[in-house]
């Protein structure tokens, strides 16, 4: 699970002297071990907002920021961190959600069945994100 690349992740990581993917990774070891957010698939594609635990207060959130790095806590860096897009790590541009393969084509490369097995290679496959059903076509 990591945070969408974004403007508020852009500037706050150049706030804090990280790099985006070091503040991402920051922000949800924080998020996730002191529970305010679950690694669930269902978060892939929402705002941190929507993601967040019911009874997580403002000040818990005031933490996480002081955590990485920013001790004088104002109201944007609160907006800038609960407008993130939470996504997964898996194929899916949209949502980073695991994708299934749900049609392809397939060539004959080797194999003869019998003492070695069948060999095939995809020319196209069609996938489907689990998560937010976006349908991708890969040729190879």
């Amino acid at each position: 699970m990591r945070i969408q690349e974004s403007k508020e992740l852009s500037s706050m990581a150049k706030f804090v002297n990280m790099t985006e993917d070091q503040l991402s990774e920051t922000l949800i070891n924080e998020l996730v071990s002191r529970e305010l957010i679950c690694d669930d698939e269902a978060n892939y594609g929402s705002e941190l907002l929507d993601c967040l635990e019911p009874d997580t207060s403002v000040s818990d959130v005031v933490n996480v920021l002081n955590n990485v790095g920013i001790k004088d806590v104002k109201s944007k860096h609160i907006n800038h961190l609960l407008s993130m897009i939470i996504i997964g790590d898996g194929e899916c541009p949209d949502c980073g959600g695991e994708m299934e393969t749900i049609d392809a084509d397939y060539r004959y490369t080797g194999g003869d069945g019998y003492l070695t097995p069948l060999e095939y290679e995809s020319i196209w496959e069609e996938k489907v994100c689990r998560n937010c059903g976006k349908k991708i076509i890969i040729e190879k």
